[in-house]
């Protein structure tokens, strides 16, 4: 099934695809072939003048949103605000595939030889964006920083190679997410593919594990509710103590959590207060206290 949008010019160029094997739609009870097949294409979104399709499927019982987009190559305010309005037709069961005429990271999904400033406007919107909705950028997760480019254009200072064909993962329960470093080659292109694949969970479900970040009990506030929870329970029999007990770390559990969604936070800040900055570097316009506070950042991300 070929799910495709076009843009409003007659060029041959612009346009996003979703291409599925009648074999991977999947029936739900009850449906027949052709029926999935409808729904899957009754779904299908066309969207910002042909750079994003998006059409609903499901893998393994889990519902997913596979979406192809193409980000404008200029002008770079043009980038920007796609990239923001890109968002709303993502949500976190999407599997997100793009041209995004940007790279996540300058220090290590950009090789040229050019000395002037790299056109990388859009990627800390990008970024934001995948972030808030936690899909995983699945290559640079399992490659860590080693090199890999998919994108090889001659220019006047030499060959530039950059990585602005990125694929995004959701992080699904039972779902297991892979790059796969056998792409199918792509003929009269300078780009090269990206792929993932991803196998099932199987067996049965265990329970979560729940973890207890000890930091919580740094907090003056949180002793304090701590406290108050001693101060209105009775505690002179162990059963009392076991209630007691129990009601603190329920307490510290929600604290937790709370905790590790202001930590993911404050990294996404840092992120993107290092592209800033790394911004400031590539254009000679950093001060000593901006390669001082890059250098610091770094060091707290590492």
């Amino acid at each position: 099934m070929l799910v495709a949008s076009y843009g409003a010019t007659t060029e041959e160029r612009g346009g996003t695809a979703v291409l599925i094997p009648y074999s991977s739609i999947a029936c739900r009870k009850d449906e027949t072939d052709d029926q999935a097949r409808r729904r899957v294409a009754q779904s299908a979104v066309h969207a910002l003048a042909g750079r994003v399709t998006r059409v609903d499927i499901e893998a393994d019982e889990h519902p997913i949103q596979l979406l192809s987009a193409y980000a404008p190559v200029s002008p770079p305010p043009l980038r920007i605000q796609f990239m923001k309005s890109l968002r709303k037709y993502i949500n976190k069961n999407t599997v997100l595939g793009m041209d995004a005429n940007c790279v996540p990271d300058e220090t290590l999904d950009l090789k040229r030889s050019a000395t002037s400033p790299y056109d990388n406007a859009g990627a800390n919107e990008l970024a934001e964006a995948v972030s808030h909705f936690d899909l995983s950028d699945t290559l640079r997760e399992q490659l860590g920083p080693q090199p890999y480019y998919t994108c090889h254009r001659p220019t006047t200072a030499g060959v530039c190679h950059t990585r602005i064909d990125q694929l995004y993962t959701p992080n699904i329960d039972g779902l297991i997410w892979q790059h796969r470093s056998d792409p199918p080659q792509l003929k009269k292109s300078d780009h090269d593919a990206v792929q993932v694949s991803f196998n099932a969970a199987t067996g049965d479900r265990g329970n979560d594990i729940s973890r207890m970040n000890e930091a919580v009990f740094d907090s003056l506030e949180f002793n304090q509710t701590v406290a108050g929870i001693l101060n209105a329970s009775p505690h002179e029999t162990p059963e009392q103590w076991v209630e007691a007990k129990k009601a603190i770390t329920k307490a510290a559990m929600r604290e937790s959590t709370k905790l590790k969604r202001a930590t993911k936070a404050e990294e996404v800040t840092k992120d993107i207060q290092i592209r800033m900055l790394q911004d400031l570097l590539t254009t000679g316009k950093a001060t000593s206290a901006d390669i001082e506070k890059i250098a610091k950042l770094r060091m707290e991300r590492a």
